[in-house]
């Protein structure tokens, strides 16, 4: 059953389910496979259980464009039904038993959660403490690889960040004064880890462990806040290693990727030289910035003051900006965050 279900979402992610989305054939399908796949969970092996998690997350996913034909009628959105419905129940299946699993097997079943966007409502508070000591066991027990591929490390602080994101500004419950300790430790095990391996990232993993560095930032400082025990300093070491592993790898950074990391670093508090060649490869790609992304990368710099980004960067975005706006390219918020 969970092989079924990850062929499915292989087949649709190539475009091989001929639409874009799930049409309603394969939709009945995975409605009728899922919860046999979930009555029998218990038995499954670590491996099947990321088969299955694996496969929703594709089948979540629009079809790459470029194999796949127009969307057939009928056709539900790849965020809807049956596989949508199922986040709940990946994350009760799955939640108890993060320990069991491996380190490819977890950052996979993670990564897979977060795809599926399952959040506050599938994933309380309980679920980042586990998370933790899944970390901690299968990075202990895997000493012959080195535990996590730097690929795995930034797979899993992407996908508890995104998880968790949902949880951010909510009043914890009665007894979760340890479940946020547990939390934290996850961020104080992830960063140095992640630290370390830097150098080793693509792009794309640069952009999400800066990503998940500001959002571990942003829990120490709610903790803080609330009386806790927080510590920045996992997130600040974490955020060193990102700037100078994004100074290396500005020329080949995309647009969005600029403005992730950017961002990040602004919340971050990283030094001013980093933000100065970030800011010569933003100008040359500034054409290729969405509304989203001008927009997050123009307020990163705004934080920084004028004297961090200068007259050429200001004149990037503000052309940018004003093309944007007249070909009716960004939406209300974007366009007056801009301005």
């Amino acid at each position: 059953l969970s092989l079924a279900v990850r062929a499915l979402g292989k087949l649709h992610g190539a475009g091989g389910l001929g639409a874009q989305n799930l049409g309603p054939a394969a939709e009945a399908l995975v409605a009728r496979l899922l919860p046999s796949a979930f009555e029998r969970s218990a038995h499954l092996d670590t491996q099947g259980l990321a088969n299955l998690a694996g496969g929703m997350a594709s089948l979540a996913q629009p079809a790459q464009p470029q194999t796949a034909t127009a969307a057939s009628e009928g056709a539900v959105s790849g965020g809807t039904g049956a596989v949508r419905s199922g986040a709940r129940d990946l994350v009760r299946a799955t939640g108890p038993r993060l320990h069991e699993l491996k380190p490819q097997e977890l950052a996979n079943v993670l990564y897979s959660l977060a795809k599926l966007d399952a959040r506050v409502t599938e994933c309380d508070e309980r679920f980042a403490p586990a998370a933790a000591r899944a970390l901690a066991v299968a990075a202990h027990a895997d000493r012959t690889t080195g535990g996590f591929t730097p690929r795995q490390l930034a797979n899993v602080g992407w996908a508890v960040s995104r998880l968790l994101d949902g949880l951010q500004g909510r009043q914890p419950r009665v007894g979760g004064g340890a479940e946020r300790a547990e939390r934290l430790s996850f961020w104080r095990l992830l960063a140095p880890a992640l630290a370390r391996r830097c150098s080793d990232l693509n792009a794309q993993e640069l952009s999400m462990s800066a990503w998940a560095a500001a959002n571990a930032l942003r829990s120490c400082e709610a903790d803080e806040a609330g009386g806790g025990g927080g510590d920045r300093g996992a997130a600040r070491e974490l955020a060193s290693a990102i700037a100078r592993a994004a100074r290396a790898s500005a020329p080949s950074l995309s647009a969005q990727q600029l403005a992730t990391i950017v961002l990040a670093l602004s919340k971050l508090g990283a030094r001013r030289g980093v933000f100065m060649v970030l800011a010569k490869a933003t100008r040359a790609r500034i054409g290729e910035f969405n509304a989203q992304d001008l927009d997050n990368v123009a307020c990163a710099y705004a934080r920084l003051g004028y004297d961090g980004w200068g007259a050429k960067l200001t004149r990037a975005i503000a052309a940018a900006a004003a093309a944007a706006v007249a070909h009716g390219r960004a939406p209300p918020r974007n366009a007056a965050n801009l301005l």
